[in-house]
């Protein structure tokens, strides 16, 4: 992380709800998290906000629903462009929401369920939500919409 430091994050959405229907030795079952990727830049402040969403629904059902949304605070120390700032802040930030939802699950007496491993490069820029192996990356929103 060349172009930011890291100043502090912190948890602004934390939910949980066990779904009592679903048990892996009664019904086929399936996790299709969506992780959801915003940012915003004061002068030479990069915030990002990075939301986890796992959700049960008739086709798709989940032993569990959550909503797991942290902030981070960055400071540039170096000029580049938007693509790079994402990348290497999302890639700091994404660890901490893997551990968040894992201690998140494992903490209602489930066993820990882990985001896959995302590597920020290849995720989208562009203004398309790309859907990739039950990962739905959102791209950015401009920085003054945060």
């Amino acid at each position: 992380m060349t172009h930011l430091r890291f100043i502090q994050y912190r948890a602004e959405e934390l939910a949980f709800r066990r779904n009592n229907e679903i048990t892996p030795d009664r019904h086929n079952f399936q996790i299709a998290p969506q992780i959801k990727i915003e940012l915003k830049i004061e002068k030479e402040n990069y915030f990002i906000i990075m939301t986890a969403k796992i959700e049960s629904t008739e086709d798709k059902p989940s032993p569990f629903e959550l909503s797991v949304k942290l902030f981070g605070h960055f400071v540039i120390v170096e000029k580049t462009d938007i693509e790079t700032l994402r990348q290497e802040g999302s890639s700091f930030l994404y660890p901490y929401l893997r551990s968040t939802v894992s201690n998140l699950v494992s903490s209602a007496n489930m066993p820990p369920y882990f985001l896959p491993i995302i590597d920020m490069k290849l995720t989208p820029a562009n203004k398309e939500t790309k859907e990739d192996g039950g990962i739905k990356i959102t791209p950015l929103v401009d920085g003054d919409q945060l």
